[in-house]
């Protein structure tokens, strides 16, 4: 390439030498018509080669774009084989990526029971944290989720739905939640107040649950006894978190999702 265009560069010094000379000879004696031809063929292999030029840089441009797109290509795909590779030994070595960090299943169950207060039985949440904490519990349980504060439902915090393939219908849940902290137990009316939204409310649910951080009176359980109110306490509430918001999310990792 560097020997053409030595020869390239020789050729049109030629050219404008023979074309100056037939500009002065122009000047200062005339030509005859075999000159001036002469001097029209000089003048037309110079923008010829004025054009093979140009052509010659286009392509250099274009090669050395696809070697550099090459050279791009062959970095990234080294990167991300390196990536595979040492994501597959820190899988190997039974290690989960959390967070941009990778640590052991059981640190992993750790940081997740932490991130969402469960042995401290959720007394890091405020009350309005607690209501979209528990719409995030139901959701990961593979309900829709909608908090009732935008509807105003009396007595209602949660409204849970999810279809029912085998009844064909769908299962509506309405869900009241009481962030009490340690001694303050839930009691009959909470149950009674329950039971009375759902079937004033325009949600027509077939189904209530009463969750708490602590726990239920007597009262409360022989209330609900017989109808369709579940009672969730503190114990059973955090059995649900690690089922479906821990291990679920363990799972998730393990299989590269998320």
């Amino acid at each position: 390439m560097k020997q053409l265009r030595v020869f390239m560069d020789f050729t049109r010094a030629f050219y404008l030498l023979v074309l100056l000379t037939g500009v002065i000879l122009l000047f200062y004696s005339p030509l005859t018509p075999a000159g001036y031809l002469m001097v029209g063929w000089v003048f037309y292999n110079l923008l010829k080669e004025g054009g093979r030029e140009q052509r010659r840089k286009e392509e250099e441009r274009r090669q050395e774009e696809e070697r550099r797109k090459k050279l791009e290509a062959e970095k990234t795909r080294r990167k991300e084989e390196e990536r595979r590779k040492f994501e597959e030994e820190q899988t190997a070595k039974g290690l989960l990526k959390f967070k941009g960090d990778w640590l052991p299943e059981s640190e992993v169950k750790k940081l997740l029971a932490v991130e969402h207060d469960v042995e401290n039985d959720f007394q890091s949440f405020d009350a309005f944290e607690f209501e979209e904490f528990v719409a995030g519990l139901f959701t990961a349980m593979g309900y829709e989720t909608e908090l009732t504060n935008k509807t105003g439902d009396y007595g209602i915090d949660v409204i849970a739905e999810r279809k029912n393939k085998g009844r064909g219908i769908n299962d509506v849940v309405a869900i009241q939640v009481k962030h009490y902290g340690e001694g303050h137990n839930v009691g009959n009316r909470d149950v009674q107040r329950l039971l009375g939204s759902m079937r004033l409310s325009s949600v027509k649910a077939n189904k209530g649950i009463l969750i708490t951080t602590t726990d239920f009176t007597r009262q409360a359980e022989e209330q609900a006894e017989g109808t369709d109110v579940e009672l969730w306490n503190g114990e059973y509430l955090r059995e649900m978190v690690v089922k479906y918001l821990i291990d679920k999310k363990v799972e998730e990792i393990k299989n590269g999702l998320p």
